[in-house]
């Protein structure tokens, strides 16, 4: 898990890629990669993090989900896609409700 205390946020808020009950974040993680960060709520919480989108250097591969815990996400499709899956495995695991 990343604590926000450890990213390096440089937006966050709400786009057309944004599931329905979530917040969104791009930066760094703290060993310098970017990601897009997925939280349940209103707000980036440490709560309501619903897992990441790891983004490699260009050229070096395909953009990988990561849940809560760290564990790689399968999917398909571009950063909406990701987003959701990501959301939805959440609810199918109960969390933050």
């Amino acid at each position: 898990m990343f604590r926000l205390v450890d990213i390096d946020i440089r937006w966050s808020g709400r786009d057309s890629n944004t599931p329905d009950g979530c917040i969104i974040a791009t930066g760094l993680d703290p060993h310098g990669n970017l990601r897009t960060f997925l939280y349940r709520g209103d707000e980036p919480s440490d709560g309501g993090f619903l897992g990441s989108i790891l983004y490699p250097e260009p050229g070096a591969g395909t953009p990988l989900a990561y849940g809560p815990r760290g564990g790689w996400v399968p999917c398909g499709g571009g950063e909406a896609a990701m987003l959701v899956r990501l959301a939805e495995k959440a609810d199918r695991e109960g969390q933050d409700r």
